[in-house]
């Protein structure tokens, strides 16, 4: 084949140019449509209008009957038009920049048309015959012809490639499997006269914007897919949910990119999808609540419906319709908390009714010497089968639905009667108890009713809990006026913890476990414990180590001066009577 000039026809006449030479009227060529597995994305094929005259490369694809696309010396698609599209399964626009040979071609193919390239490139024009294969997954015979372009001196090398269905094939176009039926579609494919393909053409846009527009608008994800599971069309709204491009998923099998495992990491087997499943028994199934992998590798919460579909030319798949359910998910999640709340906030007031709380004690020692000082309390909750609940659980229920103050006030009385038999503790008060003006009136009364030694006593305050300064200060004011010594718990962890320092009065910093656990490996941890120390001695304050674990960390706390501390490696949590002997009841 000779060298093909864009601005010029080709130089090998056709059965039309022959016709006319002989004065006869060309009759129209036989009609050749694209193979109905190609049909069934026509559809919602989208295509880019081409610009004659501006370029004369895209004025000959316009004119051709046949698929046709421009080829870079890379063996990547410059121009394209919209008859190959078609035959590809792929729309225009995804087309520019894809590789030919396309990805999901036999390895056979691939190598045939790669040499066909491969010689236009080096100016010699070839012409074969292969199966053309559709990233919908269909197939069908073909005449290709891969030609070099002549540009000019300095021109880019290009190569032009047109592809000719060889078998003639009429199939009616299938409407989109879920619904919005259409009139037969004529699909413009190989070898139609220039007049009948434009008709074809207009009557093919015209059908395809219908569907696209009713695809498009819809806010839920869509895709269809073949009786093996691949991918033959996903409208916009499925492609923004799972961030692939139709182009990328095309002809693929979609639990393989998008339902290949749980939400817990665990491989998802396509025998055990639903979507899988119900394609192979033919029925319709809903799912309320699944997870799709996006293409960045995060869960998508998803429900969807996927439903076989059978069109009149023997065309069979399924069709998939799926939407995020993460602001349901989130809205579930929020009420069962609002309902383990109410929950949780019955069984505290049961538990102080029926006497079911209890107290558990951690040791605090003097990191100098290792003798224990004090015993911070904590508090668990005996369930009515005998079990222990932690505070996590209840804690923050008693303090959304107002029943802490209670439980701190029950809390604090026990903490007395075991300072008056001479045990230093410390306990935790919650933000709302330090608020209530008459708390520090009742600890009054209980000190001079039990005869505790206020002295013993260390009431420990969360950075949460000194939020409002004035509140927190006059509350502080007026209990450390009694005797009793205060610690600002969890120090460090928050932005505001040093501003306290200069405007509350408190005893102790008690410097949280987020230090203290990798003090030994991390160097950051290291200079945050040496700041606290050195900050607490020039306010004539005491540190506290918390979640000490081994005793590496104990020897560097005595290096950098911590005053005491408290972990599993110095006394796990016990019930007091284990400790102190007797019930602490006051």
């Amino acid at each position: 084949m000779a060298m093909i000039d864009p601005a010029s026809p080709s130089s090998s006449p056709s059965p039309d140019d022959e016709a006319r030479r002989d004065g006869v009227r060309a009759r129209p060529r036989a009609r050749v449509h694209a193979p109905p597995d190609v049909v069934r994305r026509v559809a919602a094929l989208p295509t880019l209008p081409h610009r004659a005259g501006e370029d004369p490369v895209r004025a000959l694809l316009a004119a051709v009957c046949d698929g046709a696309c421009v080829v870079n010396e890379l063996g990547r698609i410059t121009a394209v038009n919209g008859v190959l599209a078609v035959m590809a399964g792929i729309a225009e626009d995804h087309l520019i920049g894809a590789q030919i040979p396309f990805h999901f071609w036999p390895d056979d193919e691939r190598s045939a048309l790669a040499a066909a390239l491969s010689s236009a490139g080096g100016g010699v024009a070839t012409r074969g015959e292969l199966r053309f294969h559709s990233a919908l997954g269909g197939s069908f015979p073909a005449t290709v012809d891969v030609a070099p372009i002549s540009g000019g001196a300095g021109a880019p090398k290009r190569s032009l490639c047109i592809v000719r269905a060889a078998t003639p094939v009429t199939p009616e176009a299938p409407s989109l499997a879920h619904g919005a039926g259409s009139a037969p579609l004529r699909v413009v494919g190989a070898s139609l006269h220039p007049t009948e393909r434009r008709s074809a053409q207009r009557e093919f846009r015209s059908v395809r914007d219908h569907l696209r527009v009713v695809t498009d608008s819809i806010g839920e994800g869509l895709y269809t897919l073949d009786t093996e599971g691949r991918l033959t069309y996903i409208n916009h709204a499925g492609e923004d949910l799972l961030g692939w491009r139709f182009a990328e998923l095309a002809g693929q099998v979609m639990h393989e990119r998008v339902h290949f495992r749980h939400p817990n990491g665990r491989a998802h087997a396509i025998e055990d999808c639903p979507i899988s499943r119900g394609r192979r028994e033919g029925r319709i199934v809903r799912v309320d609540g699944d997870t799709f992998v996006r293409k960045d590798g995060t869960d998508l919460p998803v429900a969807y419906t996927s439903a076989p579909f059978e069109t009149p030319d023997g065309v069979s798949g399924s069709v998939v319709v799926f939407r995020d359910i993460t602001a349901q998910r989130e809205g579930e999640a929020r009420l069962q908390r609002q309902l383990d709340e109410l929950f949780w906030a019955g069984q505290v007031r049961e538990a102080l009714v029926d006497g079911r709380f209890t107290l558990f004690a951690q040791p605090i020692v003097d990191v100098a010497t290792g003798a224990t000082l004090h015993h911070e309390l904590l508090i668990r909750m005996r369930q009515r089968d005998g079990s222990l609940v932690g505070p996590g659980l209840f804690l923050p229920a008693a303090e959304a639905h107002g029943a802490v103050v209670d439980v701190d006030r029950w809390v604090l009385r026990r903490a007395l009667g075991l300072a008056r038999r001479g045990y230093g503790v410390h306990v935790n008060l919650s933000v709302r108890s330090i608020a209530v003006r008459s708390f520090v009136d009742e600890l009054t009364a209980d000190l001079e009713q039990l005869g505790a030694a206020a002295r013993l006593v260390v009431l420990e305050l969360t950075e949460t809990a000194v939020a409002d300064d004035q509140c927190t200060r006059a509350f502080l004011t007026r209990v450390r006026a009694l005797g009793c010594e205060a610690a600002l718990d969890d120090f460090g962890t928050g932005y505001g913890a040093f501003r306290y320092l200069k405007r509350l009065p408190v005893d102790y910093l008690k410097i949280d476990q987020e230090f203290i656990r990798d003090l030994a490996t991390d160097a950051a941890s290291s200079h945050v414990v040496r700041a606290v120390v050195t900050l607490a001695r020039s306010f004539g304050q005491r540190t506290v180590a918390e979640g000490v674990e081994d005793p590496a960390t104990m020897t560097l706390l005595r290096a950098f001066g911590v005053d005491r501390a408290q972990g599993y490696a110095l006394g796990r949590p016990a019930p007091v009577e284990d400790i102190f002997g007797a019930p602490s009841g006051g």
